[in-house]
């Protein structure tokens, strides 16, 4: 069967469903009524388990369930309401002047589900920022959000040699000399792996003296990849990208619900809610507090800091591009805020044109007492700590595409 749903124009006039049965000379309509649903809304129509689904922007949608009487068909229509609870949050900021939103809906597995995909205004459709995926449940009309579109079993065994599991080799045989010579050069992690290996490395090795110095020896440190390991994000991955990309994982149920910003030094900055930021250590499980941000929502294109949040001088630093007061032009807002402050200091700059300077959403690079941040132009916009002042540099310029933006990187001061 094909069903449409058809708008009429005149106002005077409900909505029409045309349908039609293959072998039918001509479509079949019913009439709709206007305020059931508002066309401008409607995205798509899904059969879904015997019923159709008017799948629209917003929580109101229309199902329609067909009934058959002898050779008379018809159809029940009504509208339904899903309420939807997500809370979905971007490590990005998702602000509506310099990000647009795609929606879209997709059947799989038997279930219905709704996809949106946060996108930079320049290079829309290219690159994406974020994107969420939540299931539909008709039977309590309610929209949860999942991690994938249905349930996949990783399998994360390794085969070697055609399958067969190699034999282990003992690590015993190490004398507490050469245990406590290879644990000065361990990063912390891997030294309470290596702890585990057996009971004379534990006596050797106790966790007391397992603190972040241990790894000041090691001379081929590189950044870490961290990420949410599942929809709840209390299971972090943590992988070594310069080392046969060595993985593990590390409950922290202790940051439930918060998101990770920026990182440095072994601290992560992460949010909470929509104004909640703080320091966390995932090896210490050691948290500092920042004062709540000045805003109703988090939505900054970049956030870092510049030092180890236990130094005196630490600075956080954030910008976004916001709607000045006229509701007009354009400005570029700045926070920050030093180590012990109890409050977030803020810095507005008139940006008449958004070709001026367009935050990318990328994370500001802290060197020689100032945060630089890149725009989709490819331009450097320069805060300086010494006297807070924000200044566009006139070169580098057009080195970048804004359809496929580059990253700042900071790599040996």
């Amino acid at each position: 069967m094909v069903l449409i749903l058809f708008e009429r124009k005149d106002e005077r006039y409900d909505h029409l469903l045309m349908y039609c049965f293959p072998g039918d000379k001509q479509r079949r309509t019913q009439k709709v009524a206007r305020d059931m649903v508002d066309i401008q809304d409607v995205m798509s129509i899904w059969c879904f388990k015997d019923k159709f689904y008017v799948m629209c922007v917003g929580d109101r949608h229309l199902e329609i369930e067909r009934q058959q009487l002898g050779d008379i068909t018809s159809f029940s229509v009504r509208p339904i309401e899903v309420a939807d609870t997500t809370l979905w949050t971007s490590v990005g900021g998702t602000d509506t002047h310099t990000t647009v939103s795609s929606l879209q809906f997709v059947e799989c597995g038997d279930e219905l589900f709704k996809i949106v995909i946060i996108y930079p205004a320049r290079g829309y459709d290219r690159v994406d920022i974020a994107l969420f995926v939540a299931k539909y449940d008709f039977s309590v009309m309610e929209l949860k959000e999942v991690d994938s579109f249905g349930d996949h079993n990783e399998d994360q065994r390794e085969a070697k040699d055609g399958g067969e599991l190699q034999e282990a080799i003992p690590w015993d045989i190490l004398n507490e000399d050469l245990v406590g010579l290879i644990a000065n050069y361990l990063h912390r992690l891997d030294c309470i792996h290596f702890r585990l290996v057996s009971k004379a490395n534990r006596a050797v090795m106790p966790m007391v003296k397992l603190t972040a110095s241990c790894t000041t020896r090691c001379m081929y440190l590189s950044p870490w990849l961290v990420f949410s390991r599942n929809k709840f994000q209390d299971v972090y991955n943590f992988v070594n990208p310069m080392h046969n990309k060595e993985n593990y994982l590390m409950n922290l149920s202790d940051i439930l619900g918060a998101t990770i910003r920026f990182q440095k030094g072994g601290w992560l900055l992460m949010s909470k809610g929509f104004n909640s930021v703080f320091f966390y250590n995932p090896f210490t499980k050691e948290n500092i507090n920042l004062p709540d941000l000045p805003v109703d929502m988090y939505s900054f294109s970049g956030i870092s800091f510049s030092s180890s949040p236990t130094s005196s001088d630490c600075m956080v630093f954030a910008i976004q591009q916001m709607r000045a007061g006229d509701g007009m032009s354009n400005e570029i807002s700045i926070y920050f805020i030093k180590r012990g402050a109890a409050l977030w200091s803020i810095f507005n700059s008139q940006n008449m044109s958004t070709e001026k300077f367009m935050p990318l959403h990328n994370t500001p690079v802290f060197h020689n007492g100032a945060f630089y941040c890149l725009d989709y132009n490819g331009k450097l916009g320069v805060f300086s700590l010494e006297d807070s002042n924000w200044k566009v540099l006139e070169k580098p310029h057009q080195q970048f595409s804004g359809i496929y933006p580059s990253f700042l990187v900071e790599c040996a001061g």
